[in-house]
């Protein structure tokens, strides 16, 4: 139980003061989620911060780059197939990337 109060508590500190902030989130201009590689490593990807912060729905968090590996989505993902789960929020498969920007940003 302490490990576990430790790891969260440690992901919201580290995941907040260090990293990178690729998205803009809400509420606009107060977010500090920062994605983190090294807190994403050591808690299963719930590293990326920032990522969950633009898209707090979703049950992945590492789908901007393909490093960024969030292994407590493919967890998820078995779960879902072997029916212990059901609807798990994932981001629409489109070709269009522009939804995935924050606040409408329109692709460069």
């Amino acid at each position: 139980m302490v490990l576990c109060w430790h790891t969260s508590l440690g992901t919201n500190y580290f995941a907040h003061a260090v990293g990178s902030h690729p998205a803009e989130c809400p509420p606009r201009g107060s977010c500090a989620a920062r994605n983190n590689a090294l807190v994403a490593l050591l808690d299963l990807g719930e590293g990326w911060h920032n990522n969950h912060h633009a898209h707090p729905t979703y049950a992945h968090h590492g789908f901007y780059r393909w490093y960024q590996v969030d292994v407590v989505y493919l967890v998820l993902l078995v779960l879902e197939q072997l029916g212990i789960i059901w609807d798990v929020k994932r981001r629409p498969r489109r070709r269009d990337r522009s939804e995935f920007l924050p606040f409408g940003l329109a692709a460069a």
